[in-house]
């Protein structure tokens, strides 16, 4: 099950989980610390009974004068007998307290141990209630500890656990700092993705408007026709584009041919170009031809021109996608096309429409698309069935 890093809880919870594994023999570990977040002090308590698994709240109000008085201490440890403090986790209504005598002293098996909180700059308290003390001081004959015996002890423990979270404490720095500078780059990339978001509209706007220059210039031409205008789905489609202005204005003025020749459709005297009209096929095929020919036997740059500009399609929207640190997906890989985006589902069905094809391809030319076979796991070498493939005779 995923926990939080040790350093991103409270230092008295550390302690709580800790010491049942230090100590073998305790009854319990109980603490008292301040809160930050609900600026008060919280007691909490964990005991053998429950074999140390499960934290409980305690109720201390009746003596929470006692509590105060001890977090007016720094750094410092001191044993108690349960008669001296005068209270359990129970929170009797009318604690009782007396003092010891000195052959008492194997009575006080509660170790106090206080930390400085850096919140309030007072101390968060432990008590560890010892079952016996003999197992980590051992001394002849099974006698008690001495003051002395028990003075070693509670200097080795604090200076120890007083170390534990120092530690700890630091590593909570290291990584409050690592954490603000991931956060710091996570705001920036989602500034710029917004920066980007408003430049791309600004470009689909830019690029619409760019038609209706070709169009009005199309009706110049063309004195004996109406007025054009694209329909809404149309609009859509050409802010997407992101290939070149001559070759957007060929298909503006191709579409503009159509809607003119076979769907004479008049809206308020004008013809609407619907999304059928716009043919970016015959461009993007073309243009492809002009840059990725070459290193294509000729058979195959007839017979899988369509698979071939497709790969070389995806593999420039890969390229792309890599240098802006984007994940490969199919949605990503679509939105990179060029000359204009498609859905990830257009991806998905040409690569299950042209697989074969592809395996094709990517026998006969090992040292092309490396880029999409690497990381668009569609696409991937390892990915496609290798059953699938069969080469195919001219």
């Amino acid at each position: 099950m995923p926990v939080l890093f040790s350093y991103l809880q409270h230092p008295m919870m550390l302690c709580l989980k800790l010491i049942p594994k230090v100590f073998k023999e305790i009854n319990k570990v109980m603490v008292f610390y301040y809160d930050p977040e609900t600026n008060d002090i919280v007691g909490r308590y964990v005991e053998k009974y429950d074999d140390y698994s499960s934290y409980h709240d305690l109720d201390f109000s009746d003596i929470k004068d006692k509590i105060n008085t001890h977090r007016q201490q720094k750094k410092y440890a001191n044993w108690y007998a349960m008669e001296e403090l005068g209270f359990e986790h129970e929170s009797p209504k009318e604690p009782k307290t007396r003092q010891l005598k000195l052959n008492e002293e194997g009575q006080k098996k509660i170790l106090c141990l206080t930390f400085e909180n850096k919140n309030d700059h007072k101390s968060d308290i432990v008590f560890i209630h010892f079952d016996s003390l003999l197992h980590i001081f051992p001394v002849s004959g099974n006698k008690d500890l001495t003051t002395r015996d028990k003075s070693i002890i509670q200097n080795v423990t604090i200076n120890a656990f007083a170390a534990f979270l120092e530690n700890e404490m630091e590593n909570k720095g290291h990584f409050e700092n690592v954490a603000a500078s991931t956060r710091n780059i996570l705001s920036e990339n989602d500034k710029l993705k917004k920066k980007n978001s408003v430049l791309i509209e600004k470009q689909g706007q830019m690029a619409l408007n760019q038609c209706y220059l070709y169009l009005r210039k199309f009706e110049k031409e063309n004195p004996e026709m109406p007025s054009f205008e694209f329909s809404e789905e149309s609009e859509n489609i050409l802010r997407m584009y992101t290939g070149k202005t001559e070759d957007l204005e060929k298909i503006v003025t191709q579409a503009a041919w159509a809607a003119a020749n076979f769907f004479y459709e008049k809206t308020d005297n004008k013809i609407v170009i619907h999304e059928g009209m716009l043919n970016f096929g015959k461009v993007a095929e073309k243009r492809a031809a002009e840059l990725q020919e070459t290193g294509f036997d000729e058979d195959d740059s007839k017979k899988y021109f369509k698979a071939i500009a497709l790969l070389n399609k995806y593999e420039d929207a890969t390229v792309y996608a890599l240098n802006i640190n984007e994940k490969i997906t199919i949605n990503t890989i679509g939105i990179h096309c060029k000359p204009i985006k498609v859905t990830g589902a257009a991806v998905s069905d040409s690569i299950k429409k042209y697989k074969d094809d592809f395996n094709y391809l990517y026998a006969k030319y090992p040292d092309k698309w490396l880029h999409v076979k690497k990381n668009l796991r569609p696409l991937s070498s390892k990915i496609i069935d290798k059953d699938l493939y069969k080469v195919k005779q001219a």
